[in-house]
């Protein structure tokens, strides 16, 4: 029963979302809903200037999948505005559908399994490569109207003739089906935010090419879509930028700004593990940062408002906003014996990384201890700024290791 309630917890905010995802079309569909006349207006060039600044932005912060999808979708877009919409054409538009429903989620697809290896370098020109050539073979397939091609993308399935334009029952409705269904099992082995983004995006461009009879709607769908993958984006680059990849902790520079946010009194405290070189030399690195990731798991049950943040290597800091230094130390001290009792297991080489379903022991897993030395400081009139307050604090720590490690050494005020 907590399995359960821990994946449906795990998977409601996907759920709100594909809700939300799906409104735009029921409501327009059934007619609950207009838009303005303005609006309706501008649906014809928002959603390029949207991907084109979409493109920009991939660029400036080196995401070249992301660059790919949103190429892909411009092309697309334009295809549709320039070849499947307007009536004089005369091309097999349902073989023109069928093709770029099968680029997009294929490219989905593909570029979600290859790695961000940049984009103005040959890994992103490979990628180019490939999306050019789909495109080639797209325009080449549609202009010499292959008749065996034609048939095969409209085979049905499922015998619904009038379902969207009698596409709901070909080949791309199983590949569309089957790449969500892939994007749902790979986000639920490896979550992450751009893919669970990518997942959603597809979603909506999915929902939007099935309302093409309604170009309106399927440009919503475009616009929606990009501006789930921007903000995305967005956030990801603000994770990278202060958030600490090891530790998920804030980053020093996330501390700058918290610092520059803080009133007229708290306290800083600067937490150092103790004998970290040795525990590296004896044990290896990996054993050193499984173990600055237990203790960024420590310090974010601090108590008393404490807020950590990776200062650097094997330092953290706190943060207690309105918390004077002998409330503080107090909160400290709890957390720091709470460390020093806590056994963590050494991973060595015969260890598989998944536990096994045969749980019988071979041998004595080795366990250690760590402990902490903390040096805190509060602002007062000898410490005025935040800078001030962490080298005071900064102080107390070299006292906490010379007296001994594992304690807590609170600063002078005065």
């Amino acid at each position: 029963m907590y399995f359960i309630t821990k994946r449906i917890q795990q998977f409601l905010p996907a759920l709100i979302v594909i809700t939300l995802l799906m409104t735009p079309a029921v409501l327009m569909v059934n007619n609950w809903m207009s838009l303005p006349t303005w609006l309706t207006g501008s649906l014809n060039w928002l959603p390029y200037l949207i991907m084109v600044l979409a493109l920009m932005l991939c660029v400036v912060f080196y995401n070249s999948r992301e660059f790919c999808l949103f190429l892909t979708m411009l092309c697309i877009y334009i295809l549709l505005q320039t070849l499947f919409w307007p009536e004089t054409k005369d091309i097999n538009k349902t073989t023109l559908y069928n093709l770029i429903g099968l680029v997009l989620a294929l490219n989905f697809v593909l570029f979600n399994f290859m790695k961000e290896r940049g984009l103005l370098n040959s890994h992103g020109g490979n990628k180019l490569f490939i999306l050019s050539i789909e495109f080639l073979a797209c325009f080449w397939l549609i202009k010499s109207k292959q008749a065996a091609l034609a048939s095969f993308l409209a085979l049905g399935f499922i015998p619904e003739p009038d379902f969207i334009n009698k596409l709901a029952g070909s080949p791309l409705l199983l590949v569309w089906m089957a790449s969500l269904v892939l994007f749902a099992i790979h986000q639920n082995i490896n979550p992450g935010l751009l893919r669970g983004a990518w997942g959603l995006a597809l979603l909506g461009l999915i929902i939007g090419l099935n309302f093409t009879g309604e170009p309106i709607i399927t440009s919503i769908y475009f616009v929606i879509s990009s501006l789930i993958l921007i903000t995305a984006i967005i956030i990801h680059a603000y994770h990278l930028a202060y958030r600490d990849e090891l530790t998920q902790l804030p980053s020093r520079r996330a501390l700058k700004q918290q610092l520059l946010s803080l009133g007229r009194d708290y306290s800083i405290a600067m937490v150092d593990v103790d004998h970290f070189k040795k525990l590296n030399d004896t044990y290896g690195h990996d054993v050193g940062d499984d173990v600055l990731k237990m203790l960024a798991m420590q310090l974010r049950t601090v108590a008393g408002g404490g807020r950590p943040f990776r200062y650097g290597g094997e330092e953290f800091t706190l943060v207690f906003p309105n918390t004077e230094a002998s409330e503080a130390s107090l909160y400290l001290d709890v957390l720091r014996e709470k460390i020093a009792n806590k056994k963590l297991a050494i991973r060595h080489q015969g260890r598989p990384r998944k536990k096994p379903q045969n749980r019988k022991r071979r041998g004595k897993a080795k366990d250690i201890n760590i402990s902490i030395s903390v040096g805190l400081a509060e602002k007062t009139d000898k410490h005025r700024s935040p800078q001030d307050v962490i080298k005071a604090a900064d102080n107390a720590l070299y006292k906490a290791k010379e007296g001994g490690r594992n304690r807590v050494v609170v600063a002078k005020q005065r």
